[in-house]
Parts: structure tokens; C-alpha cells; sequence
């Protein structure tokens, strides 16, 4: 039986610090608001840290496909954004009064603009996803229709 090497994780985080650097940077600078209390909120999100284990896979799978484009910086970034609006809406229904060892947004900024916050985050990361370089579509494999054979279904 073969073995394969596995990685640890501070091997996985050294392989991908840049990637992981840039998303940081762009997540940071697209959470920004012209409201200034949602940008203190998504400063005070982005400050707490974080594994960010969402973007990290997101690189690897890139890496393991060998993709290199920009684009996995940006979806790395969506990916993120999302993560931490949901925590946002999460804190607020469960009344949670910490959040990564901090007091959560919520006890220090209130309900109603914590959820603004996070709308804001859900919002730019819908946006940030559109903008750009278009993304690779996926082209489906040609795989025989089991009706007819010839790869589509006979009533295409």
C-alpha cells in the first residue's frame, strides 16, 4: 500500500500566505462603507480574525485545478464576506454577547446597525462576484443520453 505525504496545516497556510494576504486586503478594502459606523463594524469584524478556512479551500481546490487567475483572490474575498454577514445575522438572533473571545458587534453597536452591517457585507459580496474578469464556465462533459445516444435527450 502507498502513502501519500500529508500536509499540515502551517504548511497549507505557508503554501497559500500571499493568496490569503491579497483576499485579507481586498476583503478589507470592499467592506468599506460611505456609512461610517458599517465600515467601524467590518473593521472590527475583519480585526477579530479568523481561520478563514472557506477562502483557504476555496485556494486549494484552485491550486489542485491549477488555476492562477485573480479571480480566486476575488472569490476568496466573496467567500469571506459572506461567512462574516451571516456571523453578524447569527449574533443578533442568538443574542450572543462574544464572538471570537470580543464582545460581538451587537453589544457594542446595537441591532439595528449590526444588521445593516451585515446586509452591507451581503451586498458587496453579491457585487464584488459580479465585477471583473468574467469566471471560467465549467463545459459539461459530453456523456452519451441514455434515450438516444447521441448526447442529448431526444426531445432537445
Amino acid at each position: 500500500m502507498s502513502t501519500f505525504p500529508i500536509a499540515t496545516a502551517k504548511e497549507v497556510f505557508d503554501l497559500l500566505r500571499d493568496d490569503l494576504a491579497a483576499i485579507e486586503d481586498e476583503f478589507a478594502r470592499d467592506s468599506a462603507s460611505p456609512i461610517t459606523v458599517v465600515t467601524d463594524i467590518s473593521q472590527y469584524l475583519i480585526s477579530g480574525g479568523g481561520k478563514r478556512i472557506r477562502p483557504l479551500l476555496l485556494l486549494l481546490a484552485a491550486k489542485a485545478l491549477g488555476y492562477e487567475q485573480p479571480a480566486r483572490i476575488r472569490l476568496g474575498a466573496v467567500v469571506e464576506m459572506l461567512h462574516t454577514a451571516t456571523l453578524v445575522h447569527d449574533d443578533i438572533i442568538d443574542e450572543a454577547d462574544t464572538r471570537r473571545g470580543r464582545p460581538s458587534a451587537n453589544t457594542t453597536w446595537g441591532n439595528a446597525k449590526c444588521v445593516l452591517a451585515g446586509d452591507w457585507l451581503y451586498m458587496q459580496s453579491f457585487s464584488h462576484r459580479l465585477r471583473g474578469t468574467e469566471l471560467p464556465h465549467p463545459r459539461p462533459a459530453h456523456h452519451p443520453h441514455p434515450a438516444n445516444g447521441r448526447g442529448r435527450a431526444a426531445a432537445d
